[in-house]
């Protein structure tokens, strides 16, 4: 198993070498781009489900149900 690196402008770091709260800085930053990658996952998937579902709702859509701008639509 190779040993974890930090790089920096091309020039690797052998993390094993870093201080104690180096490694434990290091250790939160693999965390935390761990933590951006699944949440940037997420949105994706929130994105795409978002266009489908406009999709679904612009499929529903006829002139019998315009409105003017301004006006109040009320629950019925």
């Amino acid at each position: 198993m190779s040993q974890p690196t930090y790089t920096v402008e091309d020039r690797q770091y052998q993390v094993n070498k870093f201080s104690v709260e180096g490694k434990v800085a290091f250790s939160y930053l693999v965390d935390t781009q761990q933590e951006i990658n699944i949440l940037q996952k997420k949105i994706d998937i929130l994105k795409a489900a978002s266009i489908t579902l406009n999709t679904k709702v612009d499929e529903q859509l006829d002139d019998s149900m315009l409105t003017m701008l301004g006006d109040v639509v009320d629950g019925d």
